[in-house]
């Protein structure tokens, strides 16, 4: 029997309430889809 292992422990932001997502959660997705290795310029909180 395989041993399962978890590749991703985030959670999809998509499927939060936007009022619960922290600034850093989105700074860190941003850098993640935009292969930034920088904050955004603007964050729409």
């Amino acid at each position: 029997m395989r041993k399962r292992r978890v590749f991703n422990e985030t959670d999809a932001l998509w499927l939060k309430p936007k009022r619960s997502i922290k600034e850093d959660e989105y700074n860190e997705f941003y850098k993640f889809i935009s292969f930034d290795q920088d904050d955004p310029l603007l964050t729409n909180l």
